[in-house]
């Protein structure tokens, strides 16, 4: 995972209020062309209670809209900053070639670490609930120098690995398996793995019946697919985003499940152990 932003944690805090999206003009480039991952903000809730904030990138050479991301709660913590992740919305890639910049909204005041940069912010009033400008429509506020503690994560091109094959009946694979992207083959019958198994964008093939695979599979963005009947999964599994596909009867899933947000419409037949949401 590579990155690019300010990473640098800032000496002094913008108030941003309810209302209002804020932009820090200082633009930045990915060393090498990816798809983008996750945008961090170094923050804090000004006061008692939650807020919720969205991130967003545009494009610097026309303002046009490039990712967005999730809805994330942001506490109150004495005063106590942290860095905040919040998951960029689809596969979006970035390229080297391009300069970017980073927004940002709340649903109330909100603090954000920055330091004293060369160029004023933008800001315009719009309604939290709206969907982002675009292009962003900028009012440049003078006298505001602020360089936001703000940075996205993306994975470089080069390490992009994604399965749309199969792996057959009897391979006989005992290691790890770690798929980059996506997996949208197959895990076919008897094929005997039995190492982890580790999806980092999506899975939305299928591990078959009786695919023997017994060890942890973690799928770091969604399941879409299916894990069929008598799959004998036996390990523990994590969905870290969504689990919107299928964990069919008699899958042999005998390890935890752990799924980070309630799921939209996935089916779950016949889970032998614990079923946890972590919302």
């Amino acid at each position: 995972m590579a990155e690019f932003g300010y990473h640098t944690i800032g000496s002094s805090f913008h108030n941003h209020g309810a209302a209002a999206l804020y932009a820090d003009r200082h633009t930045y480039s990915p060393a090498e062309d990816g798809v983008l991952d996750s945008i961090f903000v170094y923050c804090v809730k000004a006061s008692a209670g939650t807020v919720q904030v969205r991130f967003a990138l545009y494009d610097a050479s026309d303002d046009s809209l490039v990712a967005e991301t999730v809805e994330i709660d942001v506490i109150f913590d004495s005063g106590n900053y942290h860095w905040y992740e919040a998951a960029v919305v689809g596969d979006v890639d970035v390229f080297a070639a391009k300069d970017y910049y980073f927004a940002h909204k709340q649903s109330d005041a909100n603090n954000i670490r920055k330091d004293t940069g060369s160029l004023d912010h933008w800001y315009d009033f719009d309604a939290y609930g709206n969907d982002w400008p675009d292009p962003g429509d900028w009012t440049v506020e003078t006298g505001r120098t602020n360089q936001y503690s703000n940075y996205a994560t993306y994975t470089p091109s080069g390490a992009e690995v994604e399965l749309a094959g199969t792996i057959a009946a009897q391979s006989g694979m005992t290691g790890a398996l770690q798929v980059d992207r996506k997996l949208a083959g197959t895990i076919a019958s008897q094929s005997g793995m039995n190492g982890a198994l580790q999806v980092v964008r999506k899975l939305a093939g299928t591990i078959a019946a009786q695919s023997g695979l017994s060890g942890t599979l973690q799928v770091d963005r969604e399941l879409a697919g299916v894990i069929a009947a008598v799959s004998v999964l036996s390990g523990s599994l994590q969905v870290d985003r969504e689990l919107a596909g299928v964990i069919a009867a008699h899958s042999g899933l005998s390890g935890s499940l752990t799924v980070e947000s309630r799921p939209t419409g996935g089916t779950f037949a016949s889970l032998t152990r614990d079923f946890w949401w972590l919302d």
